[in-house]
């Protein structure tokens, strides 16, 4: 992970799209014109296409298929308070250091640092989810419920996959 460098090889689009100020669909045509007139590669335009055009609605399909219950779970039965440092960064692990005081300075971290990084620490550390959840919508300029929820599921909530539980 690069310290010191909030936005290295990420779109800010999220919050524009997720508050409904650009559609995603225009995001996406502009995407394929840069491919088209050879400013951007196919590799890279075609990754980032399907991270808006695939995941995004596919988050969208699981929030709404299996919302209210879905904010309620915990698989794993986390019982721990989210840690104060969450609201500092005023911890000695440099990786939350670096994640949680860019996030708390531009209201912004990329997938990795929220996934793997702040959510990954939740989840070995067993804290509450929701508590997790309320963090990240407070945090987050670009954290809607609808997003925020099932695509940090897997790392927050413990679910092994997202489809319900019978």
């Amino acid at each position: 992970m690069w310290t010191n460098q909030p936005w290295l090889y990420h779109s800010r689009l999220a919050a524009a799209m997720n508050l409904h100020l650009i559609h995603p669909l225009k995001v996406i045509t502009q995407a394929e014109n840069y491919f088209k007139s050879s400013k951007a590669p196919l590799a890279s335009v075609e990754g980032f296409i399907r991270q808006i055009l695939g995941w995004r609605e596919y988050v969208r399909g699981i929030y709404w298929l299996y919302m209210p219950q879905y904010l309620e779970r915990n698989t794993l039965n986390a019982d721990h308070d989210l840690p104060a440092f969450f609201w500092t960064a005023n911890t000695d692990l440099n990786c939350l250091n670096q994640a949680i005081g860019q996030t708390l300075k531009h209201g912004y971290a990329h997938h990795i640092q929220r996934l793997m990084v702040t959510g990954l620490f939740c989840l070995l550390y067993g804290v509450k989810p929701k508590q997790v959840h309320e963090w990240y919508l407070a945090v987050y300029v670009d954290a809607v419920e609808w997003v925020e929820l099932p695509n940090n599921s897997r790392t927050r909530l413990g679910c092994r996959n997202t489809q319900m539980e019978a």
